[in-house]
């Protein structure tokens, strides 16, 4: 019995010599959690229940511990090189200037331009009235009042005249509007481009890194968001130019239809035109 005792109580004496060891064997990650192969620790408790002898035991047991060790030097040199940070210097050299919008500096003579610069360096508010003072308005239109929608070409001018003056001052309020929010944006960006550049270890974590990427995709579709409405702008205006050149294609086309028809109307024959010439005389 004491024969039988005497192997377990080594075994035991070892296994706790190699549980007091493993904490100095398993690496601290600063920020990292450690997950090792667990039939590797399995492995170690079931060593001593084999029939084989202690120093037999003791080799698989070492070649066990080399194993969590250098799995757990892997994890760490891993944990190690996901942890370095770029220097602000480094950071720094990646920086670029940003396109920013400029003031407009329209001159006014007379007070037809008088609002101009005003609109569109950010006062989107005075576009109707700046649209309507820079054009020359339409008065004389009651000869219209008569004319049929769709087939008139009166109609149709004054159709492209007035989605022109709709449409203008809708886009003008949009770079209207851009102008006032760069300036609104514009700290916003600062404070985001400066923790980008910090290459000290409070700013490099994995969850703050994400965080400024998270942030400089929303400032980036907060862009891409002004840039479409701009973009529509200027479809717009493409639409009014292809209208206008329709509709005058479609005048073009139907005075030629119209001499078609007048020549498929009329009698070109003279009959007796040769006697009414020779017989006429003057009153």
């Amino acid at each position: 019995m004491r024969k039988r005792i005497i192997p377990y109580l080594k075994g035991g004496a070892v296994t706790a010599a190699v549980v007091l060891f493993l904490p100095l064997l398993t690496p601290r990650l600063n920020g990292q959690i450690a997950v090792f192969d667990g039939s590797s620790w399995a492995s170690l408790g079931k060593i001593w229940q084999e029939d084989i002898s202690n120093g037999a035991k003791l080799i698989q047991e070492y070649n066990e511990l080399v194993k969590i060790w250098t799995s757990g030097m892997q994890i760490y040199n891993l944990g190690m090189s996901m942890a370095k940070s770029f220097t602000t210097g480094q950071k720094g050299a990646w920086m670029t200037m940003a396109q920013m919008a400029t003031n407009d500096f329209t001159k006014d003579k007379y007070g037809e331009t008088i609002l101009w610069p005003q609109m569109i360096n950010g006062q989107p508010g005075l576009t109707p009235q700046a649209w309507a003072t820079a054009t020359y308005p339409l008065t004389h239109d009651s000869y219209m009042s008569g004319q049929v929608p769709g087939s008139s070409t009166t109609l149709a001018q004054l159709a492209t005249l007035n989605a022109m003056d709709g449409t203008s001052v809708s886009c003008l309020q949009n770079v209207a509007n851009y102008h006032a929010n760069v300036a609104l944006n514009l700290p916003s960006i600062m404070k985001l481009a400066v923790s980008h550049l910090d290459g000290t270890a409070g700013t490099n974590s994995n969850i703050e890194q994400l965080n400024m990427i998270n942030g400089h995709q929303e400032q980036s579709n907060t862009e891409q968001r002004a840039q479409g409405a701009i973009q529509t702008c200027l479809a717009q205006q493409q639409t009014l130019t292809i209208k206008l050149q329709r509709d005058q294609l479609a005048e073009s086309l139907d005075f030629q239809g119209q001499v078609y028809d007048y020549n498929n109307a009329q009698d070109f024959n003279w009959g007796g035109s040769a006697a009414t010439i020779s017989n006429y005389r003057p009153q």
